[in-house]
């Protein structure tokens, strides 16, 4: 006789880890956006936006893409 409960343990066994790694990733995403948001609050406070508070938008905004890309898989 076939026991189909372990094949059920198993698959679920496997869901729970790869819905663990992206949860991590997704995580990392949130994380990455916050921060991006949080500099360019900061940048847009005052109404002048530097060329270095360009840059450091575009590199953190970089970064929400990386998270995203391997939350994606891409």
């Amino acid at each position: 006789m076939f026991d189909w409960q372990i094949v059920v343990i198993i698959i679920l066994g496997l869901f729970s880890a790869i819905a663990g790694m992206k949860w991590q990733q997704f995580k990392a995403m949130v994380k990455e956006g916050a921060e991006a948001l949080t500099i360019l609050s900061s940048a847009i406070a005052d109404d002048k936006v530097t060329r270095k508070e360009l840059k450091q938008i575009g590199k953190e905004l970089a970064d929400v893409i990386v998270a995203f890309k391997k939350l994606i898989g891409r």
